[in-house]
């Protein structure tokens, strides 16, 4: 409950500066709130097929996949700029 509290507060107050971080904030605290529900169901005996099972843990890996490749894309493309600039930078010396 903790979790939906601070989205809501994030999503109404946007308290950081860049809009970017904004979204990373909101698509992070989204895949913990799934991820912390799917688990709920999992240690809990509420879904007995085995079917049903499998396929909400393999929506929790998909889940789980998309947040990673959320925030490492920024990172990979912020490693190529810099090393891109530090390219051009030793062009110009040499």
């Amino acid at each position: 409950m903790l979790n939906l509290g601070y989205l809501l507060v994030i999503v109404h107050l946007k308290p950081f500066r860049e809009r970017i971080e904004q979204t990373f904030t909101v698509i992070n605290e989204i895949a913990i709130i799934y991820t912390i529900y799917m688990m709920m169901l999992f240690t809990n005996d509420f879904i007995s097929d085995g079917e049903t099972r499998q396929t909400m843990g393999l929506a929790t890996i998909g889940i789980s996949a998309v947040n990673f490749g959320a925030n490492g894309i920024p990172i990979f493309v912020g490693f190529k700029t810099a090393c891109r600039q530090k390219a051009i930078e030793k062009k110009r010396k040499a």
